[in-house]
């Protein structure tokens, strides 16, 4: 079992990353097991994201006067990347930044692709990095800056126009209101490509590209909805036991976690099956395995009291 709360799990090709909201930070290797676990010198992480071998985390400002903090941490092996390879992670220790900064206003979405990341300051505008350098020598260097949005329609009751959620697709970038508006951005150079308003019943939370498949819209309810790249909605879920916290896709398969709930749906026959469970599920390893939120590895799908923990 996980020494901490689990709030957001990261995938990449070589390992799976668990990040507590107290500046926890676990690597579980194959087996589900943890590999190492170390602590941020943040305190208590508000975003997160994983840019290839570069955890990026931040925290909120301590004071108005001040920005959010923003950093960098380099999770690979010493050794080049060999596949499985369980990154180098000092357990115990402080993990040091690579690269950090104090912003000049409140960090309000986060998220990455590939040696890129993209995050918004609230009012201030979207900023668009590159991750270059080899290890202990990384640069990041602005590659655009776009006007903060220009939400156009009126809020509804508990739902406010900041930015709720983004997303890197083959089409651009996304950048989603809690209100349900989107825009798409061009992720060379950060123009708005299109821009429209998805129908939502409760403030959007997080969207994440399916690839072919389309965008899943998670809202802070018991609502989500898959959507083309166009934004036209395909498959709307409704009464969900609560929110969706994360989804991944293969072969056509959709497989989400979430509050008390697992979720599954085929994009070609249109099956959708829903499994309740005890707990909350913060997270998607794989297919088979996720991360809830009292700290340990459940296998997917039907509650089972012979849940297998960390």
């Amino acid at each position: 079992m996980l020494g901490f709360t689990p709030s957001r799990v990261h995938r990449s090709n070589s390992s799976t990353l668990v990040i507590g909201g107290d500046g926890n930070v676990a690597v579980l290797d194959r087996e589900n097991n943890i590999a190492k676990q170390s602590l941020t010198s943040i305190d208590s992480i508000s975003l997160s994201a994983l840019a290839e071998d570069v955890l990026i985390v931040s925290s909120q400002p301590q004071a108005p006067s001040l920005g959010s903090k923003i950093g960098l941490i380099e999770i690979q092996p010493e050794t080049p990347s060999i596949a499985g390879e369980i990154p180098e992670l000092p357990t115990g220790s402080i993990l040091p930044f690579s690269w950090d900064r104090v912003l000049e206003g409140t960090l309000e979405a986060l998220c990455s692709e590939g040696s890129n990341f993209i995050f918004v300051l609230h009012r201030l505008g979207i900023y668009s990095m590159e991750i270059t350098g080899t290890k202990g020598e990384i640069k990041v260097n602005e590659k655009w800056r776009s006007p903060y949005p220009t939400w156009k329609n009126a809020m509804g009751s508990g739902i406010s126009d900041r930015v709720a959620a983004m997303c890197f697709s083959h089409h651009g970038f996304n950048v989603l209101s809690e209100g349900g508006e989107w825009l798409r951005l061009s992720s060379e150079n950060g123009e708005i490509l299109s821009q429209g308003t998805l129908k939502v019943r409760d403030p959007v939370y997080r969207a994440s590209d399916l690839g072919d498949h389309g965008i899943m819209i998670m809202t802070r309810g018991s609502h989500a909805v898959i959507v083309d790249h166009d934004f036209n909605s395909k498959h709307d879920f409704t009464g969900l036991p609560g929110p969706v916290l994360d989804v991944l896709v293969n072969e056509g398969i959709v497989r989400w976690t979430g509050w008390r709930h697992d979720g599954e749906f085929s994009t070609a026959g249109g099956e959708f099956t829903l499994h309740t469970r005890r707990e909350i599920g913060v997270g998607m390893i794989n297919d088979n395995w996720c991360v809830c939120n009292d700290g340990k590895v459940v296998s997917w799908g039907p509650y089972s009291s012979e849940s297998e923990a960390v």
